[in-house]
């Protein structure tokens, strides 16, 4: 693995939604952006998602940080197919609900998958990180390493502490009143980009 250096880019390896969830999650974060008065997920133009890595990577790495990739894809591939062995793992794993809105330090409000799911994900970040921590180095501070990673999907970063509060109110009503408690999400893809500026490297259709 080599050490991080200044000039290395940060890439994240996410699942992403279909686009009638990914819609009803957009209008979520707008409408708890407005009410916290801050933008920078909607300015920045990111899709909604559920990151399950971040790694640090050279640009002249970026063939083999594809190759690694997609060796996770079919990885992560081979574990969906024995999943679904008798049953439908589709409507186990990849469709699922949120089952609530929590925060980081007051800074982050994120909606969080309910327990089966949570538990899917968590098994994929531990194989993600299997397969690119003998490469990459760990992004992210380090948050996104297996037994110190909370799945998630964000509404709102960066917050102070007016923010917070007006924007954690409003996600708690848009969750409460049904608008997300009783949606269905879909996972449609599996992706890796790199995050500043927010720019798609390869995806793979789930």
């Amino acid at each position: 693995m080599n050490k991080h250096a200044s000039s290395d880019s940060t890439y994240a390896v996410s699942l992403y939604f279909d686009d009638a969830s990914a819609e009803q999650l957009r209008l979520a974060t707008e409408r708890v952006s407005l009410a916290a008065c801050n933008d920078h997920m909607t300015e920045h133009a990111v899709p909604p998602h559920i990151t399950l890595g971040m790694f640090h990577a050279a640009e002249n790495d970026l063939p083999l940080l594809k190759k690694v990739f997609a060796d996770f894809a079919d990885k992560a591939g081979v574990l969906y197919n024995n999943a679904i062995n008798g049953t439908n793992a589709l409507q186990k794993h990849y469709v699922f609900s949120f089952a609530g809105v929590k925060s980081f330090y007051d800074k982050v409000i994120f909606l969080y998958p309910a327990e089966e799911a949570a538990a899917y994900f968590k098994e994929l970040n531990s194989i993600l990180h299997e397969i690119f921590l003998p490469h990459f180095e760990a992004g992210g501070n380090r948050n996104y390493l297996p037994y110190n990673w909370c799945p998630h999907m964000a509404l709102a970063v960066k917050l102070n502490h007016i923010q917070f509060q007006k924007g954690f109110e409003e996600a708690q009503r848009l969750f409460e009143n049904g608008t997300l408690a009783e949606s269905t999400i879909k996972i449609a893809s599996l992706g890796l980009a790199r995050c500043k500026p927010y720019t798609e490297i390869s995806k793979f259709s789930i």
